[in-house]
């Protein structure tokens, strides 16, 4: 990467950190633009020329976002954890990305596209041919069974979970009302 690539980079970076901290604060319909370049230390033309538009950028911030995430899954996939930590560590990190979703960014929630969920479906159909792997998900169970027994799950938490309860109910999903 050369010098000019660098500094547009760092500056994509502040852009996104000061929508993200705004959008936190405000709501996608009281930030503005000039706010954003404000508090990212550059010039709204800087925020125009990047994305074109305030949707654009924080589509485009929204993208970035999710593609760290799933590289922080990634990374406890290839993780030295044994399986069922690995899920746990996914699955409670998940949920805590959705309560994010779902209560800072609800106003912007549209602007992540096809292609962010399509990447979130691949990461999770990997976490599960590794769990058929390593003899964790029986191979009688179809992806799909598995997709949408994960689904269920997230699900719940979309409808606001209290935090203290994630792990409890983290314990439910995985072994049921049984006591072993």
């Amino acid at each position: 990467m050369n010098g000019f690539e660098r500094r547009k980079q760092k500056k994509t970076e502040q852009i996104f950190a000061a929508a993200c901290s705004l959008l936190q604060k405000y709501g996608y319909s009281k930030v503005s633009v000039n706010e954003i370049a404000a508090a990212a230390h550059v010039s709204p033309a800087t925020v125009f020329n990047y994305f074109g538009t305030k949707e654009q950028m924080f589509a485009e911030m929204l993208e970035d976002w999710m593609d760290k995430q799933l590289a922080k899954y990634e990374e406890i996939l290839e993780s030295s954890l044994a399986y069922p930590e690995k899920l746990k560590a996914v699955m409670l990190a998940e949920a805590g990305q959705l309560k994010f979703l779902l209560e800072d960014l609800r106003d912007v929630q549209h602007l992540l596209g096809n292609r962010s969920e399509e990447k979130l479906r691949q990461f999770f159909m990997k976490l599960i041919a590794k769990g058929r792997t390593e003899g964790y998900i029986p191979m009688e169970f179809a992806d799909e069974l598995v997709q949408r027994y994960l689904n269920m799950y997230l699900r719940e938490f979309r409808q606001g979970v209290d935090p203290s309860q994630a792990e409890p109910m983290l314990r439910l999903f995985f072994y049921g009302l049984s006591n072993t």
